[in-house]
C-alpha cells in the first residue's frame, strides 16, 4: 500500500525544536523505509526546502497547497476598530511579540484600536500572553476572546482593520486565505511562506 504523509511544518527548524528526541526517531524511521510505498505532501516552496533538509531525497514529494471553500462574504461594519490575531496559541505562533510591538506604538497606545487575540487560550502559552499582558497594563488594549468558529469567525475577520500572523514559522497559514476572502488584510512575518502579499 501507498502512503502519503503531510507533515504540516514539521520540518521546519523551528518547528524541530519541540519535542526534538522525538522527531529524531521519527526522521530516522523515515529514512530506513522503503521509497516505494512511501510519499510525501507539502504545502508550500519553503516546506519544501525544509524537508529536503530533514529527510532523505529519496522519497517522492509534492507541492500541493491548501485547498479552502470560500465562505460567504460578510457586510463589513463602518466602524473599524480592531486588529486580529486568530488561530492557535502556540510558542511558534510568536504572539509575545506582536504584544511588545503594539506595546512600544504611541499610535496604537494612544487610538480607540484594539488587539483581538481569538483561539483557545487556556494552556500555558496561553497564560503567558495572558501575564505578559497583565504586566504591560494593556488589559484595556488587547482582549482575549477564545475560540470562534463559522458566521461568528467570518464576521471577525470582515470587520477586523488587519488580521496578523506573526508566527516565527507556518507550513501555510490558512488565516491568510480565510481573511483575504472577507477583503480583509494581512500582515504576515517573514517565518510565513506569504511573500506574495507584499505584491
Amino acid at each position: 500500500k501507498k502512503i502519503i504523509i503531510s507533515p504540516r511544518g514539521e520540518f521546519d527548524p523551528k518547528a524541530l525544536v519541540y519535542k526534538k528526541p522525538l522527531k529524531r526517531i521519527i526522521i530516522a524511521i523515515y529514512n530506513l523505509l522503503s521509497s516505494k510505498n512511501l510519499h510525501f505532501h507539502v504545502t508550500s516552496k519553503m516546506e519544501y526546502c525544509y524537508f529536503k533538509k530533514a529527510i532523505n531525497s529519496k522519497f517522492r514529494v509534492e507541492l500541493i497547497p491548501n485547498y479552502i471553500s470560500l465562505p460567504e462574504k460578510v457586510v463589513r461594519y463602518p466602524k473599524i476598530d480592531y486588529l486580529l490575531y486568530i488561530g492557535r496559541f502556540h510558542p511558534k505562533k510568536a504572539i509575545e511579540n506582536l504584544i511588545f510591538a503594539i506595546s512600544n506604538s504611541d499610535i496604537f497606545i494612544n487610538s480607540k484600536f484594539q488587539l483581538v487575540l481569538a483561539g483557545d487560550y487556556k494552556n500555558e502559552y496561553g497564560k503567558e500572553m495572558i501575564e505578559i499582558v497583565n504586566k504591560l497594563d494593556l488589559q484595556q488594549k488587547i482582549k482575549f476572546i477564545g475560540e470562534v468558529k463559522k458566521k461568528e469567525k467570518e464576521e471577525l475577520y470582515a470587520n477586523a482593520y488587519v488580521t496578523i500572523l506573526p508566527s516565527h514559522t507556518e507550513n501555510f497559514g490558512n488565516v491568510v486565505i480565510e481573511s483575504l476572502s472577507q477583503s480583509t488584510p494581512v500582515i504576515a512575518s517573514t517565518g510565513t511562506p506569504w511573500k506574495q502579499l507584499i505584491e
